[in-house]
C-alpha cells in the first residue's frame, strides 16, 4: 500500500461501529433529559394546584372575617355566583382545575373536578397531586379527607 492509498483510507469517514456508539450515547442522553422534563412539567402543574388552592384558602378566609361565614349552602356546595365572595379574587373569578374543572365541588362524577365541600361553618377541598406527596388521603367514599403525611392529595381545610 503506498502512502496515497493510506491518506485515502484515513479520509474516508467514520466507521459503522463508531457511528452506532454515538447514536446509542444521543438516545440514552435524550431519554434522560425527557423524563426529567415530563417529571418538572408535572411538579409545575402540582404547585399551581397547591398555589389555587391557597388563594380560594385566603379568599374563604378573608370573606368569612368580613361576614362571619362562609359562601356555602347546606349541601356543602360553593355559591360560585356569589358577586361578594367574587370580590375577594383577582379578576373576579375562582380558579379552575388545569383540566377546566371546578375547585371545592361537590359533585365528584367528572373526573376533572376538585372534591370538597364548603358549608356555611367550615369547608374542606382537595385536589390529586402528580408528583409531589400531599397532606391527606380521601376515605374511599370521597366525603371526607384523612390527614396522611404522605397522602395522594393536597388539601385546604377552613381556619376560624
Amino acid at each position: 500500500m503506498n502512502s496515497t492509498q493510506k491518506a485515502r483510507r484515513n479520509l474516508a469517514g467514520f466507521t459503522l461501529l463508531e457511528l452506532l456508539v454515538v447514536m446509542t450515547i444521543i438516545a440514552v442522553l435524550a431519554a434522560v433529559g425527557l423524563s426529567n422534563y415530563s417529571r418538572s412539567l408535572s411538579r409545575g402543574r402540582d404547585a399551581r394546584r397547591r398555589s389555587d388552592l391557597k388563594t380560594i384558602q385566603n379568599a374563604l378566609e378573608q370573606y368569612y372575617l368580613a361576614k362571619s361565614l362562609y359562601p356555602g349552602d347546606t349541601t356543602g356546595s360553593l355559591l360560585r355566583s356569589n358577586s361578594d365572595l367574587l370580590n375577594y379574587f383577582s379578576e373576579s373569578q375562582l380558579p379552575v382545575t388545569i383540566e377546566g374543572g371546578n375547585y371545592c365541588d361537590v359533585n365528584q362524577a367528572g373526573g376533572d373536578q376538585s372534591p370538597g365541600r364548603v358549608f356555611s361553618d367550615h369547608y374542606w377541598c382537595c385536589e390529586k397531586l402528580e408528583q409531589a406527596k400531599g397532606n391527606a388521603d380521601l376515605a374511599n367514599d370521597g366525603t371526607q379527607p384523612t390527614p396522611a403525611a404522605s397522602g395522594q392529595y393536597y388539601c385546604i381545610y377552613n381556619l376560624q
